[in-house]
């Protein structure tokens, strides 16, 4: 996903649970309260930890970490003080303090709320698999009234990214975003300005496709940010050839008495693909299909969802009868009678061999780093379901040698 931010990023509460702790006594008073702490704080892509100072009877010192959902604490009655910083890249980004009141036997809340001290600005480009526009540099440059600060592009494919150091609030930046191919032409400029102070310290700008005349439309992150997605007019609308959507996500065994299924597409090209007149074939001991419903369009470098029960995929009509079958089997996309893509997977396969291999109640994610061998196990990886998005999980071992034969 791809994101041009101007407006502010909205501030959410995040209780934190499970952490470390260190105390200069770790007895437990007989006539002690109970405090509930949550933080309210600028979600920010580059969140290393979250450092909480208590001061009241005792000093107490945590270090949560991103994943921790709530923190409970059991302290002396006395008034106590508390002091919250986040520290991203390194770096203490954000700052907060709070104070509250702990009575014997009673049960506190508090909520501290963190000012953002820096702040960053990022870009994430889709290449597209095999990076048809050529794209093989780049540079982001950000002016100041009295600085200059320059980023030179990484590129993963099928990704390029650009991320920034931290960057000093309440003012405007001059943007210059530039693409290169591999002799320096510029293959895409951009230029803009945006404004940074504590409610708008973490910034994402969006391109989804490098053809054609640009347009701008904005649309509202219910999460977290409002974010201005960049499109590009002229781009192809067309039917799927062999190669343009592979396989990228599939859920085949989900928990047990949950009807949870799907499978993702990845559109590997710049163009959007139109879907009418494509199904998804199953060919196992109970073979069968489901038809993609007419209409549906995959957008450039995008993943998009069918399934038997999900909020983020489209449901088909019917699907398959039986359900994916959860042993062996392979899937393929057809198109206008044009295989498209297709998988073999087993929940005994190896790694090394042609099969994917599944497990019960967790989804199969492509790394769509080595999308040139999707087709063996070595590409694939199983983490936490994420349907319309990016792989959490990565394959470890590389796969990209020069001594593979794609």
């Amino acid at each position: 996903m791809i994101k041009k931010t101007l407006a502010a990023g909205l501030v959410s509460a995040i209780a934190l649970i499970g952490c470390s702790h260190e105390s200069s006594s770790d007895a437990k008073a007989p006539d002690s309260g109970n405090l509930q702490v949550s933080l309210n704080y600028t979600s920010t892509n580059h969140l290393d930890s979250l450092v909480l100072t208590g001061i009241g009877t005792d000093t107490i010192h945590y270090r949560l970490g991103a994943s921790d959902k709530a923190l409970e604490l059991e302290l002396y009655p006395s008034v106590w003080t508390f002091d919250a910083k986040l520290y991203a890249g390194g770096i203490l980004m954000q700052h907060g303090e709070g104070e509250t009141e702990i009575k014997s036997g009673e049960h506190s809340y508090l909520q501290i709320a963190l000012k953002a001290l820096y702040g960053f600005i990022d870009v994430e480009i889709p290449l597209g698999l095999g990076n048809p526009s050529g794209i093989a540099g780049g540079t982001l440059t950000l002016k100041s009234d009295d600085s200059t600060y320059t980023y030179n592009i990484k590129i993963r494919e099928p990704f390029a990214y650009f991320e920034s150091d931290a960057l000093p609030l309440d003012r405007w930046y001059e943007v210059s975003l530039d693409l290169f191919d591999a002799k320096g032409g510029i293959v895409y400029n951009s230029t803009d300005s945006l404004y940074l102070d504590p409610e708008n310290a973490s910034v994402n700008w969006s391109l989804t496709s490098l053809k054609g005349t640009l347009s701008v439309s904005i649309v509202a992150d219910e999460i977290s940010k409002v974010q201005v997605d960049v499109g590009f007019a002229s781009r192809d609308r067309r039917t799927p050839r062999q190669g343009d959507a592979i396989f990228s996500e599939f859920l085949a065994i989900p928990k047990s008495g949950t009807p949870y299924e799907f499978i993702e597409f990845y559109n590997a090209t710049l163009d959007t693909l139109l879907l009418d007149n494509c199904e998804i074939k199953l060919k196992a001991s109970s073979s069968g299909a489901t038809t993609i419903p007419e209409g549906t369009v995959l957008l450039p470098a995008s993943y998009i969802t069918i399934g038997a029960d999900s909020t983020d995929a489209i449901h088909p009509e019917s699907w398959f009868s039986s359900g994916i079958t959860n042993t062996r089997a392979s899937l393929s996309l057809v198109c206008d009678g044009i295989v498209v893509d297709s998988i073999a997977y087993s929940i005994s396969a190896e790694q090394e061999s042609d099969s994917v291999k599944i497990e019960s109640s967790t989804s199969t994610h492509l790394d769509l780093s080595y999308w040139e061998i999707h087709n063996s196990g070595k590409a694939w990886c199983n983490g936490e379901a994420t349907p319309n998005f990016a792989s959490p999980c990565y394959v470890e071992e590389d796969n990209s040698g020069e001594d593979i034969d794609f």
